[in-house]
């Protein structure tokens, strides 16, 4: 197990932070310009419906991400955010079920599939079920991973 080092530690929830905020402002500054930009010439409407939800769930995700950086305020949460990150039992779980590899490859299929939208119908769809089929192995293979380690 790692030492608690806090000053480092403060360092890295400070990173992650403005990271999450940056993601933020990004995905509400879309949906705002989504208002007055003419996306339509681009994705066709019953699409764009679709890429807006995508990227309100992303929205979602930042938020839920970034909850626990900004409690992180006083000692004890940060000794104790720092223990649960550094949790050999879940970076094993995290590791068998794909990691960071398999999270890069389901946002790089997310984001293929939302640009395949301005091409062909059938390429988004089949990069979207791909997407679908991946993120729900990850899961199974988390799930598996953690009723047995």
């Amino acid at each position: 197990m790692k030492q608690f080092d806090k000053k480092k530690f403060e360092k890295k929830v400070k990173v992650m932070t403005i990271i999450w905020i940056t993601f933020m402002l990004l995905y509400i500054g879309f949906s705002i310009s989504s208002k007055f930009i003419d996306y339509e010439k681009f994705i066709p409407e019953k699409y764009f419906s679709f890429v807006l939800g995508v990227i309100m769930g992303l929205l979602m995700v930042c938020i839920v991400r970034i909850a626990p950086y900004i409690r992180a305020k006083n000692q004890g949460k940060l000794e104790e955010m720092f223990i649960k990150e550094n949790d050999e039992r879940d970076i094993l779980i995290n590791n068998k079920a794909g990691g960071l590899a398999m999270s890069i490859v389901i946002l790089t299929l997310l984001f293929a599939a939302i640009v395949s939208l301005l091409f062909n119908e059938t390429v988004f769809f089949a990069l979207l079920f791909a997407d679908i089929f991946v993120a729900l192995i990850k899961t199974i293979l988390y799930l598996y991973y953690s009723k047995h380690f």
